[in-house]
């Protein structure tokens, strides 16, 4: 296949397109606004532009004469349908594309068309929030991984949440959304001509109220064959309905007991590593090779699944600091499938208020849901991010910030963010420093220390204020 495609963003989540390309035999041309964006180098031509902007990304792609884009999981199909409508390349209409980046529009349209959608309203202040009931969800109008999302149990300092949402928003729109209570699920589609094949259904699991952080997810989804037909009609309805004919389409639905909800769907293909990795290792189907013959004008294979594995996802978390080593417990990272961290020493970790700010995934497969998720978790357990001692931004967290989370609480919460109890993360603690019970049991500070950050706290406070 003699030709050349340009794929909008270098990041973790094009690292499978490229991969993809390289098998077809396809030349890339790599757009990115970060010059270090961690597949640069895979691409064989990269320049240096914001993917925002269309004529800029339009001007890459005639100077380089490529005979197709594809903007593969990031929120951005506008500047792929701009580019491939002025090239005359396959492509979902403009309007459609910029219908599926705002939240706002695309549940209005939705709800007109009969989908089962959460109540929502479009906000400017507190007064609005009275039109729901809460629980309710802040999303900005057009972001992704949960940026500037947040659950409200109530309208205190709700005003600055409105602006927090507002800050990641290109729009400077806010949408408030009804929460619902429920399973939450992933669809994954390719589309062509029309044609909607679904290539995943998997669940997602959240943790860090009133954070909606996806901690990991796994497929195929343990809802029965005939729930899952169910989702997969409605979903495939709603694409059509929105008007997406070529490219792909990923869902996030919600089994509600009001029924099966659409949450959004967006005009691309997943982020992470669920279309690059979770997919492949369970069913054997590369989707990003039949999303390159898509955006070429080719017809795509729509191969079915040639395995039948479980695959899961479990995600590496930080408290803020600056990354000093990546520390081993049990060497567990062997038995994965795949283990990739987003930060390595020397970077700057942050709370994981969004999905962005996430330090890395393991992957792991098995016969059995049961055994992947386990083998997954086992490996995030067991890997602990050092961070610098005496860091401003680590004290500044542990005094100030986010006043209202603990890692830990006497009786009331006894188990971290991964699950791991109060006294075997005291225990690691102690195998991390090489420290005892004796050094630490009448120090104030390294309590509150380990309670507000866990082990990454204890061991810290350890390296800051004991080993000095």
């Amino acid at each position: 296949m003699n030709k050349t495609i340009l794929i909008v963003g270098c990041g973790m989540s094009q690292i499978p397109t490229f991969n993809a390309a390289k098998t077809l035999g396809v030349n890339t041309v790599g757009v990115d606004f970060n010059p270090d964006a961690c597949a640069v180098k895979m691409a064989d031509i990269f320049e240096q532009c914001d993917i925002k902007n269309e004529k800029g990304v339009l001007a890459i792609a005639r100077k380089h004469k490529v005979d197709g884009i594809v903007v593969p999981g990031t929120d951005f199909p506008v500047t792929g349908a701009y580019v491939s409508e002025q090239m005359g390349f396959p492509t979902t209409p403009l309007k459609v594309a910029k219908l599926c980046s705002s939240k706002i529009k695309q549940k209005e349209f939705l709800r007109r068309e009969g989908f089962l959608v959460p109540e929502s309203y479009e906000i400017t202040d507190t007064a609005d929030l009275y039109h729901l009931e809460f629980p309710l969800v802040l999303k900005p109008d057009d972001n992704m991984a949960a940026r500037g999302t947040k659950k409200l149990y109530y309208t205190s300092n709700a005003y600055n949440e409105i602006n927090d949402a507002r800050s990641f928003s290109r729009t400077e729109k806010v949408l408030a959304e009804k929460f619902e209570e429920g399973m939450e699920l992933s669809v994954d589609s390719l589309v062509y001509d029309g044609e909607v094949f679904v290539f995943a259904v998997a669940d997602r699991h959240f943790a860090l109220d009133p954070y909606l952080i996806e901690v990991g997810h796994t497929m195929p989804s343990v809802l029965n064959q005939e729930i899952q037909r169910e989702v997969i009609t409605i979903f495939t309805n709603a694409v059509k309905a929105l008007g997406i004919t070529y490219g792909s389409a990923k869902g996030d639905l919600k089994i509600s007991d009001k029924g099966i909800m659409i949450l959004e769907i967006a005009n691309r293909i997943s982020g992470g590593v669920l279309s690059g990795w979770t997919v492949p290792m369970a069913t054997g189907v590369f989707p990003h090779e039949d999303l390159i013959r898509i955006h070429l004008g080719e017809k795509p294979f729509f191969r079915k699944a040639t395995t039948k594995l479980f695959s899961a996802e479990r995600n590496f978390l930080s408290i803020p600091g600056t990354l000093k080593q990546i520390q081993r417990f049990n060497m567990n990272s062997a038995s994965a499938n795949f283990v990739h961290f987003h930060a390595e020493v020397g970077d700057d970790l942050r709370f994981p208020y969004n999905n962005a700010n996430r330090v890395g995934s393991a992957v792991a497969i098995g016969v059995t849901g049961a055994g992947a998720r386990r083998t997954a978790q086992d490996v995030v357990n067991d890997t602990l991010f050092r961070l610098e001692p005496n860091n401003d931004i680590t004290e500044e967290w542990i005094h100030g910030l986010d006043k209202d989370f603990q890692m830990f609480y006497t009786i009331k919460k006894e188990n971290d963010w991964y699950g791991i109890d109060f006294a075997e993360a005291l225990e690691k603690v102690f195998i991390a420093t090489e420290r005892k019970y004796s050094d630490i049991k009448n120090d104030e500070g390294f309590w509150k220390y380990f309670y507000k950050g866990g082990i990454q706290g204890g061991a810290y406070y350890i390296d800051t204020y004991i080993n000095d």
